[in-house]
């Protein structure tokens, strides 16, 4: 990366470290507008899926594949649905 003066994969550790740092932070909340984005990182058929906050702006789950994407949106919506529906 030109910015950082950094290859890709060195940048792609800061970030994946920043990430699991935010993770542990992170508070479970209610979600109640979101939006699902798939990104192609290389030529071909290689794509990582977003899941963001529209509320906050701020992205809840980043992964690498179609298909751990549609599992890992699911599971966290339901999670949060979950959470909303306790009285």
């Amino acid at each position: 990366m030109s910015i950082l003066d950094t290859k890709w994969d060195q940048t792609w550790n800061i970030v994946a470290r920043t990430m699991r740092r935010g993770k542990q932070r992170k508070q479970v909340a209610a979600m109640p507008r979101i939006r699902i984005d798939e990104k192609a990182f290389k030529k071909g058929h290689s794509y990582i899926t977003l899941l963001y906050d529209l509320d906050n702006s701020t992205v809840e789950a980043i992964t690498m594949d179609r298909s751990a994407a549609y599992v890992k949106a699911t599971e966290t919506v339901d999670k949060f649905d979950t959470a909303n529906t306790k009285s």
